[in-house]
């Protein structure tokens, strides 16, 4: 069973925000890659929800590496309030009777889904998290990807949503995966998360930089 840890001590969540604040204000809405170490994966991750929801944001979870059931039980247990979370769950496969929350591998279905949760969440400031593209990067084509970056792409520019920060969480080890190449063309920044005998690091690299 994956132990929940709080990591908040170990970062400095202002890093990351005064980056991401800056695209924010510009725009009311920004798309970030989120380069996380393996060995810290989900401890960042999570660590990095609680600090959205401890400060007035509310979001939608995309899963595609673990059960949504797993994950609010980690949730609950670090005191995250998931009455502000919607929870799409991409690791299970429909079977007869279709159920709420439970996403396929359609890219279409995923941005639907995605869509309606954001137009049902309430509050101002809201998020989506992408957990995670290098999982779906494993099993999809070159075409699922491209799909994948157009639709998100395609939500972030949409004139309905304001105040909105899309984080896409990636394995820091899988980061050349064409899938990951693709968004960050998009990306208004890439959060490089580094760990050390320090504690944690956090570069933000524009995508023309890039290039």
């Amino acid at each position: 069973m994956y132990k929940c840890n709080l990591l908040e001590g170990n970062i400095s969540f202002n890093d990351i925000f005064k980056s991401i604040d800056e695209v924010f204000t510009l725009n009311n809405k920004g798309l970030f890659i989120m380069e996380l170490p393996s060995e810290f994966f989900c401890d960042l991750n999570f660590s990095t929800v609680k600090h959205l929801i401890d400060n007035g944001f509310n979001g939608v979870y995309v899963s595609f590496q673990r059960p949504i059931e797993n994950i609010c039980s980690c949730f609950k247990e670090l005191d995250i309030d998931i009455d502000k979370i919607h929870f799409l769950d991409g690791t299970k496969k429909i079977k007869g009777e279709k159920k709420k929350d439970i996403l396929p591998k359609d890219v279409e279905k995923i941005f639907d889904s995605i869509y309606s949760s954001l137009k049902s969440l309430k509050g101002v400031n809201k998020f989506v998290i992408i957990d995670s593209l290098t999982t779906m990067a494993l099993i999809n084509t070159e075409s699922w990807s491209e799909s994948f970056s157009d639709y998100l792409v395609r939500t972030k520019e949409d004139d309905d949503f304001k105040n909105i920060i899309f984080l896409v969480n990636v394995a820091k080890e899988l980061s050349e995966k064409s899938i990951v190449k693709e968004v960050c063309n998009y990306a208004d920044g890439i959060l490089n998360i580094d760990s050390s005998s320090k504690g944690y690091s956090v570069e933000l690299i524009k995508p023309n930089i890039l290039a």
